[in-house]
């Protein structure tokens, strides 16, 4: 017997149906991919350009306090406050640090390896120096976003004060643990060079 009209035409809409679904399906599947591989694609350069715009309001908040306080004390008496302002500072992100929840104080190369790591991520480019030891380890840094935002400017705070801040943090974990910077990128040196030393 001979499929009548209706049901004919219930079985082809039913397959076109189906059809249509996967095609669209598909095309969805398609699009939502290709759009999530072009935002996926274009992140990395978008995150790259947030934190550098973060960075810059950073530094510009720096240098307007930096104004300030040498607008109002003057030369010698603003530049003492900076420099306490800076080594507090360096002293809270010690406190706030994961070496508060160590068993004991770190070492030069644990320290130094750790501030590496940690100011590439604030927009720096840092490397820890080959031949750390417990007791000496070198930081170079080639690049430095205060610097970069600030020198147009004409301040100056990488090398005179923004050093407080490394050394702050570094007295804060370990007392025994020093700064000195033997080299820097704001006085023409081709890196800024951080020596940490464990003095007994």
């Amino acid at each position: 017997m001979a499929p009548s009209s209706s049901n004919y035409d219930r079985r082809a809409k039913t397959v076109l149906e189906n059809f249509t679904i996967r095609v669209l399906t598909r095309l969805k599947w398609f699009r939502t991919h290709r759009v999530t591989e072009i935002l996926m694609s274009d992140l990395p350069k978008k995150m790259t350009e947030a934190l550098d715009n973060y960075y810059n309001l950073y530094n510009i908040l720096v240098a307007g306090m930096y104004r300030g306080v040498i607008a109002e004390l003057g030369e010698e008496k603003g530049a003492k406050v900076m420099r306490r302002a800076f080594h507090e500072s360096g002293k809270i992100f010690g406190e706030m640090s994961d070496f508060t929840k160590q068993s004991g104080p770190p070492d030069a190369k644990a320290f130094a390896e750790a501030h590496a790591a940690g100011t590439n991520y604030y927009g720096y480019q840092s490397e820890l120096v080959s031949g750390a030891t417990s007791k000496k380890a070198i930081v170079r840094f080639h690049r430095c976003p205060i610097l970069e935002t600030l020198k147009p400017l004409g301040i100056n705070v990488c090398d005179v004060y923004a050093q407080e801040a490394d050394a702050g943090c570094a007295e804060f974990v370990n007392p025994k643990l020093k700064l000195t910077v033997t080299k820097s990128l704001a006085r023409g040196d081709p890196y800024c060079e951080y020596v940490f030393e464990v003095k007994d």
